[in-house]
């Protein structure tokens, strides 16, 4: 027999009194729907494939249904549940959400979902989440959100990749506080680049997340967004998509919203995100007459392109199959966070440059808000 964690406590600071928590581990799922891949084992120089569901449409681990959805037209950016490789000797089954997936927990009938706590793996740098009502927040590999109210049903949207291996449920009636109103800065099509500004790039409706996809974000390929919308020649997207160009001899330095130089190393079609603006750092940029742009590493000669096989943004001796980006300048005076509404005894919170609340600043830029003060600040 499965077996699931439940527990009763008291959480008197979020006014859930004599609240059950009840943990479901992603191992215990049952009645899984969805396509289901068979494994693929490893051979040569493969590792093989775990036996899968993808896409997943639902599942239900003890009393408590999930279900799937996804605006991602790409097959292997469907939300997914994993086994583990049958040679495994540390198995880890793992729901797996991309950019567009929508997840969707409802409690059984009558009762309420007062928190949820997400824990999991392999979060991608950039990953976002949201709640269709009360408040989610992420911190590392770690969700949490808080609910308002009698929530029997809540779907969390996801712009990113994300492994889940446990989900914590607090049961009773929420009591979260609504963050600041949160608006993504625009980005305007342009022909050519102005040094100290920020781009995106896109392609194919492909927009940039200036987030590359291997060592945690230091090296790999640009990843991208194709949730958003694009119309009239602009899109919004949160701030930390952003590249900004600096004009130095030569060309230009791109760096991502770390503040690290986008550089190019070896024979590797890919990027390293650098601390220093070394070797292999300097960019130059010719304006097309189609309105793209091509991007060139100064010392590798290896230009900016988006590759379709593969929904990222790489830099490649030839064109082939393809795309020069087109770039998009973020406006004058746009900013990720208005309208801030406090209450003066609140306590002191903190928020990241695209509005999303955070538990534990450290190592960037964030907005402190306590009563009607609100100041930027560096955290070291």
């Amino acid at each position: 027999m499965k077996k699931f964690l439940l527990s009763t406590v008291a959480v008197a600071t979020m006014g859930i009194v004599n609240a059950a928590t009840v943990t479901l581990e992603s191992k215990d799922a049952t009645d899984i729907q969805g396509t289901y891949v068979e494994e693929v084992p490893a051979a040569g120089t493969s590792n093989g494939q775990a036996a899968h569901y993808q896409p997943l449409t639902s599942l239900k681990i003890g009393d408590y249904s999930f279900t799937f959805t996804t605006t991602s037209t790409e097959a292997n950016s469907a939300p997914a549940y994993y086994y583990a490789m049958s040679t495994s000797t540390n198995p880890k089954l793992t729901i797996r959400t991309y950019a567009g997936t929508t997840m969707t927990i409802t409690a059984p009938a009558g009762e309420s979902m007062a928190t949820i706590k997400f824990s999991g793996s392999n979060a991608d740098t950039n990953l976002a989440v949201s709640a269709s009502e009360g408040v989610a927040t992420r911190s590392s590999n770690t969700i949490n959100w808080e609910g308002k109210g009698k929530v029997n049903s809540v779907s969390f949207s996801f712009t990113g990749k994300y492994r889940i291996n446990s989900v914590e449920i607090t049961t009773g009636e929420g009591s979260a506080v609504e963050p600041p109103v949160v608006e993504n800065p625009e980005f305007v099509k342009v022909a050519n680049v102005t040094s100290g500004k920020k781009y995106v790039f896109v392609a194919e409706n492909a927009v940039s997340n200036g987030q590359l996809n291997q060592g945690g974000g230091k090296y790999g390929y640009i990843q991208v967004d194709k949730t958003v919308t694009i119309e009239n020649d602009a899109v919004k997207v949160p701030a930390n998509y952003a590249l900004t160009f600096t004009a130095v001899d030569g060309g230009y330095n791109i760096q991502n919203a770390a503040g690290s130089y986008f550089i190019m190393t070896g024979t590797y079609n890919s990027f390293n995100a650098d601390a220093s603006n070394a070797a292999g750092a300097v960019w130059t940029v010719t304006p097309q007459a189609d309105g793209t742009v091509i991007i060139t590493n100064v010392e590798k000669s290896k230009s900016i392109m988006y590759a379709p096989n593969y929904s990222s943004y790489g830099s490649y001796a030839s064109l082939g199959s393809n795309v020069y980006p087109t770039l998009y300048e973020m406006k004058e005076g746009a900013s990720a966070i208005t309208d801030i509404t406090v209450d003066e005894n609140a306590p002191v919170e903190y928020y990241n440059l695209q509005g999303l609340k955070v538990q534990n600043p450290e190592n960037g830029l964030y907005i402190r808000r306590q009563g009607k003060s609100v100041t930027k600040i560096y955290v070291k």
